[in-house]
């Protein structure tokens, strides 16, 4: 079985919650990046990165992650996934911009927030957004379940 990291980043705790769950059922290492928890890349075939999309991109702290790592992630076995409320059409500009992934490779998981987190403009920004992509704005939710499987599938067979 291949050596496998899961790199997350998590502002609201939907990519938390993504990362721990693909780490315990891929018997996978977890590190959260954003708390300057790198691991040694080296160490692993097998890389699963995953963050939320902010104001339609990727997360800063992954963004800087990818940069700074982006000889090592080349060579590696590499998924990526995302969280957001905008919409599967609008997301994958969002990544392709900072990462050259196959295709196949990237997972659009939807979203999900807890308004209740939120405070002032970002509020009423969120809200905004989830009327856009036809969500019900005091409760945003669009999870991908299927997207979910999908990808804890490709991380199964980059380990065999």
């Amino acid at each position: 079985m291949a050596n496998t990291a899961v790199c997350y980043t998590s502002k609201y705790g939907a990519s938390k919650k993504t990362a721990e769950r693909i780490a315990r059922e891929a018997g996978a290492e977890l590190y959260d990046i954003s708390a300057d928890n790198c691991p040694d890349l080296d160490a692993y075939d097998v890389l699963v990165l995953g963050c939320g999309l902010y104001m339609g991109k990727p997360n800063k702290i992954m963004k800087k992650f990818i940069d700074r790592n982006r000889n090592q992630l080349n060579h590696k076995n590499l998924i990526f996934y995302v969280h957001g409320l905008i919409s599967e059409n609008q997301y994958n500009k969002c990544v392709n911009d900072i990462l050259d992934v196959e295709e196949r490779n990237i997972f659009y998981l939807g979203g999900t927030l807890d308004r209740k987190q939120l405070s002032g403009i970002t509020k009423v920004m969120m809200k905004q957004i989830a009327k856009e992509n036809g969500l019900d704005p005091d409760h945003p939710d669009n999870l991908n379940s299927g997207q979910m499987e999908a990808l804890l599938k490709r991380v199964k067979e980059y380990q065999s």
